[in-house]
């Protein structure tokens, strides 16, 4: 089962089994050598009401970490005052795209440009506290992702919203077989080369954390859930709640196909099996059955066969994972 850790002040769980291996800024101290330098990675999309008061915070909170650090600010086409108030703003690396590609492609923009082999992506629209920042990197010496789990009264969503994340919650953590307390938080580090080994399943759009989160655990990698107070937001969402839905829900299917064929299957197998139930039971009570009921079933053992040949592949595919210092 992957590692998977999840914590917070006033609790801690551990799944698979990981146990921590120290504090690491204790650590680091101890051995003298001076810690690997982050970059921080910021997208932005309309987002003058907010990305000053970010990124100065963020300044703040990076720059008291100790480590060489810089911050790239990714602007994804912005049409109102941010890209002026960026080009005022010293300190920070602009980069920019004619227009809108999507909130992913924004945070590999920035990855590409890293300088340094630490990551920290963060929004720039003030709902992510950056004084949250130094402990993620805290956790930087023994795991490969560190994401912050988003808490608080600000955190819930209404009840549709809630019940598909929370679906699609359920299902990457059957995919994983592990705790997975926030599967798409905007906080998150992780080293760069473990984005770029993901860089073929990385979307554009807003699944970019979900695959990230999903394809670490799934992987073995170690990753860390630390709770985080989510905050209000500033200015206007750019989340489209269907498209997005529908994009966010069929790149877990097809990292579910990837990671975890079998357990995939056996979700589609259940689902033709609960529409082999119902229809049986209405064609009963109307017209008698009919061939469509018999698709179901097949099409359930068809999706069975598949994900367990396609289990077989990928149970044989080496898996390689190289960690500093191994």
């Amino acid at each position: 089962m992957p590692p998977t850790v999840y914590e917070r002040d006033d609790l801690r769980i551990e799944c698979a089994g990981m146990t921590e291996r120290g504090a690491p800024s204790e650590r680091a101290a101890a051995e003298g050598p001076a810690p690997p330098g982050v970059t921080v990675v910021v997208p932005v999309l309309d987002e003058e009401a907010a990305v000053l008061a970010t990124l100065d915070a963020l300044e703040r909170a990076v720059a008291g970490c100790g480590r060489p650090y810089e911050i790239i600010v990714v602007d994804d086409g912005s049409r109102d005052r941010t890209p002026d108030l960026l080009a005022a703003r010293e300190g920070i690396r602009v980069l920019r795209h004619d227009h809108s590609r999507g909130y992913g492609a924004a945070l590999k923009t920035g990855i590409r440009a890293a300088r340094h082999p630490w990551i920290v992506v963060i929004d720039g629209d003030g709902t992510y506290p950056a004084s949250a920042v130094p402990r993620r990197l805290d956790g930087c010496a023994s795991f490969d992702v560190v994401v912050g789990a988003r808490a608080g009264r600000n955190a819930h969503d209404s009840w549709p919203r809630a019940l598909v994340k929370e679906t699609f919650r359920v299902f990457a953590q059957s995919i994983t077989g592990a705790s997975i307390p926030d599967l798409n938080s905007g906080l998150r580090a992780f080293r760069r080369d473990v984005a770029e080994r993901y860089f073929d399943l990385l979307p554009d759009g807003f699944s970019f954390t979900t695959t990230t989160t999903v394809a670490a655990i799934a992987d073995g990698l170690a990753v860390r859930f630390t709770a985080i107070e989510y905050l209000p937001r500033i200015g206007r969402s750019k989340v489209r709640p269907i498209p997005d839905t529908l994009r966010i829900g069929r790149q877990v299917l097809r990292l579910g196909i990837r990671f975890a064929p079998l357990r995939t299957a056996a979700w589609v197998a259940g689902t033709c099996a609960v529409m082999f139930a119902l229809s049986s039971a209405w064609h009963a009570a109307t017209s008698g059955p009919t061939s469509a009921d018999v698709g179901y079933l097949v099409a359930g053992g068809m999706a069975l066969a598949l994900g367990a040949y396609g289990e077989g592949r990928v149970r044989r595919r080496p898996l390689q994972i190289e960690r500093p210092g191994t």
